[in-house]
């Protein structure tokens, strides 16, 4: 209504002698949205007279950012991954959001002096899904995907301490059969606790220790199934340690190095995240073998399925996802080895 008219008078609407200001934003980014989801509005949060929000850096990382009633600041992620998405809370004195590294969805914590991340309760693909995140009774709870695809309620332990820097699971893990009983394999370790500064890894009576980052490649034999990895991070005092039962990796069935060369199972989704009902999916790795590929919903309903008898070199196939936008995981299935993505349809 441009204005009220009173007898024969126009009145016309006053307008404010109040500004609105932006914020200098702290970097040439995308700004205030999710990195996997730009229709996605959460609320800014608030913990210590500060504002916490979700941001998509210069790198196309997500970011938390604080402003603390002056200028914008962002906060340093612990690893080079995709980064800070999805729901977000203020508990116990400290910022909770989801964060995606390598595949696997993880909660990240800011304590107001660092972010870090806590490792997942199994090696299932971790917190995925809106609104994971949900305080009640003075706890707070998320849904999480285990191990075996299923969405499980979980509690998210009170602590006034910083995640430790420990192990939290081994990833990308390959096998050779060489002569008699020895093996190959070649594996990434996963961390939290992660400061930024350089880490030391080694294989107790098998690796020297070196600081390149992995994958790392060592021969073993199957009368020792468990070696311990150990690794320590300069300024954090102790050291980690992990027993890796590398046999459950490495069937008696895996090929000879010295017969075929093997590539490293890799399997590839395009485009991702997309818009349409359907995404390509590349397969290496897996030559000659049986390979079913799978896709479900959030909830773990099938929504598609293919099975090829025997794998290419690279194995290019189209698979369909749900007729709804959202978030689709993809489960790809070799009599050794098992890959799941999380797929996103815009």
């Amino acid at each position: 209504m441009a204005g009220l008219i009173v007898g024969s008078s126009l009145i016309s609407p006053v307008l404010s002698a109040q500004t609105v200001t932006m914020m200098p934003n702290p970097d040439n980014g995308g700004g205030y949205t999710d990195p996997f989801n730009n229709g996605s509005f959460e609320p800014l949060i608030e913990m210590d007279n500060a504002l916490y929000g979700r941001y998509v850096d210069a790198r196309g990382k997500g970011c938390l950012v604080k402003f603390d009633g002056t200028r914008l600041t962002l906060i340093d992620n612990p690893d080079t991954n995709p980064g800070v998405y999805g729901n977000m809370v203020a508990f116990d004195h400290a910022i909770y959001v989801q964060y995606s590294g390598n595949g696997v969805g993880h909660l990240a914590k800011y304590d107001g002096q660092r972010l870090t991340l806590l490792p997942n309760p199994d090696n299932g693909l971790g917190f995925f899904g809106a609104s994971v995140l949900t305080i009640f009774n003075n706890g707070l709870y998320g849904r999480y995907l285990d191990a075996n695809n299923r969405f499980r309620l979980v509690r998210i332990d009170q602590s006034g301490t910083p995640s430790v820097f420990s192990f939290i699971g081994i990833t990308g893990v390959t096998c050779t059969v060489g002569d008699g009983n020895q093996r190959r394999i070649t594996f990434t370790p996963q961390y939290t606790g992660v400061s930024g500064q350089p880490i030391t890894f080694w294989v107790a009576n098998e690796l020297v220790p070196t600081t390149a980052a992995g994958p790392y490649t060592m021969s073993v034999y199957r009368d020792n199934p468990v070696v311990t990895l150990k690794a320590t991070q300069a300024g954090t005092p102790g050291e980690a340690t992990y027993a890796f039962n590398w046999v459950s990796s490495c069937p008696l069935g895996a090929r000879r190095a010295a017969d075929e060369a093997v590539s490293t199972f890799r399997v590839v989704a395009m485009p991702n995240p997309g818009i349409d009902q359907s995404v390509s999916v590349e397969v290496n790795g897996a030559l000659g073998q049986p390979l079913d590929l799978r896709i479900a919903d959030e909830r773990g309903k099938t929504i598609s399925q293919l099975h090829i008898e025997q794998a290419d070199v690279v194995e290019r196939n189209v698979v369909r996802l749900g007729a709804t936008p959202g978030i689709y995981l993809l489960t790809v299935v070799t009599p050794n080895q098992t890959q799941t993505l999380k797929l996103i349809r815009r």
